[in-house]
């Protein structure tokens, strides 16, 4: 059987069933990868982060597969097992791929995360580990709409400044503060999202209440 046949015949399968607790988007993964329409990348060793990042704006995502054994039994980052974290890399390919306008949307911002990491924008922040834990996972394991990714990293800005003041609420954040969350969004995406939204939410809810 030629390398074409057991690419067919693997399509086959996963074009056509539905595997037991593992969800739909899998296999439409896989598939897309085996008819080269999804340019992913296999990795046998878990990629970093950055790794991750760096492969995002190129315009792929990984797949880790661990085969070696017992080491395919353990737990790899937060998964129980290999195949649990090969599924998860599977999963996130799908939310990166399956919508060419996300796909597009996605690229950019993290092109503009790699820049500003690679040019020491984040190095203040990252020497706070909750906030760099965060920003790994904003980097490397959130695919997803680019407003709501926007709105992640917004978040993580302001969650640190809390800390750094001992502060429980936003509004009680000192000016400096609020103004280098505002400077950082700008200055990475052309606008502070998060008061876009909140000045949005505000004009809609003025226009439900005056009706």
């Amino acid at each position: 059987m030629s390398l074409l046949d057991v690419r067919e015949y693997l399509l086959g399968y996963f074009e056509r069933y539905q595997f037991f607790g593992v969800i739909g988007n899998v296999p439409t993964a896989l598939a897309a990868w085996l008819r080269m329409d999804w340019p992913l990348t296999l990795c046998e060793h878990i990629p970093t982060s950055n790794e991750v990042l760096k492969m995002q704006v190129a315009g792929t995502r990984p797949v880790t597969v661990i085969s070696s054994w017992p080491r395919m039994l353990k737990p790899v980052l937060s998964k129980p097992n290999a195949f649990a974290f090969m599924i998860h890399d599977l999963e996130h390919a799908w939310k990166f791929f399956h919508n060419p306008d996300m796909y597009r949307q996605q690229r950019e911002f993290f092109s503009v995360l790699l820049v500003a990491h690679a040019n020491g924008v984040f190095d203040a922040y990252l020497k706070d580990t909750i906030f760099s834990a965060k920003f790994d996972y904003l980097v490397s394991d959130m695919n997803t709409h680019t407003m709501h990714a926007a709105q992640f990293l917004r978040a993580i800005l302001v969650e640190f400044h809390l800390r750094r003041e001992d502060s429980r609420h936003p509004g009680d954040l000192a000016k400096t503060s609020k103004d280098d969350i505002s400077g950082m969004m700008i200055s990475l995406l052309g606008v502070d999202w998060g008061e876009e939204v909140e000045k949005r939410m505000i004009q809609l809810n003025s226009k439900n209440i005056e009706c």
